[in-house]
C-alpha cells in the first residue's frame, strides 16, 4: 500500500492521539510521563542487536533488584 508521506504522518499522529486519550480515559495516566517507563531505547541510534542486549541486561538487573 503506497500512502503519501503527509497522509501517513497524519495517520500516525491520529493513532498516537487516540492511544493517549484511551490511556488517559481508562487509567487516568499520561503516557508521555517518563516515570511510567523503566527503559526506553532509540533504535534509530543503536542497532537491534544492541537494543536486545540492553533490554536483556536491564531485565536481569531488575530481576536481581527484586530478589
Amino acid at each position: 500500500h503506497r500512502v503519501p508521506i503527509e497522509k501517513a504522518k497524519r495517520r500516525v499522529i491520529q493513532r498516537q492521539s487516540r492511544r493517549k486519550a484511551f490511556v488517559r480515559h481508562s487509567f487516568n495516566k499520561d503516557i508521555s510521563n517518563p516515570i511510567y517507563y523503566d527503559l526506553t531505547i532509540n533504535t534509530g541510534k543503536m542497532g537491534i542487536e544492541s537494543a536486545v542486549e540492553a533490554v536483556i541486561a536491564a531485565g536481569m538487573a531488575k530481576a536481581e533488584d527484586n530478589s
